[in-house]
């Protein structure tokens, strides 16, 4: 998911990080049904297939973030994801 830096603004931990350049989820188990990553703004659905990989940068060239890869994880239906 996507985080709003400014919600971690007084957190020691996170003061001097810097936005997640790039992404790259993989899928390590075949999931029967549901599962999927979903990127709403996009209208786009990655599906679950076991030794693939979803790959995306999450930074415009000039280093701000590109709100439109919010995404996230549709719930398991049937089978494990991993």
């Amino acid at each position: 998911s996507y985080y709003r830096k400014a919600k971690f603004e007084n957190v020691p931990l996170f003061q001097n990080s810097g936005d997640r350049i790039a992404t790259v989820i993989l899928y390590l188990s075949d999931v029967l049904m549901g599962g999927a990553t979903v990127f709403p703004k996009l209208n786009i659905h990655v599906p679950i297939v076991k030794g693939a990989a979803a790959v995306w940068y999450n930074l415009h060239r000039n280093g701000t973030p590109d709100t439109r890869l919010l995404h996230g994880g549709c719930p398991v239906i049937f089978g494990d994801k991993w």
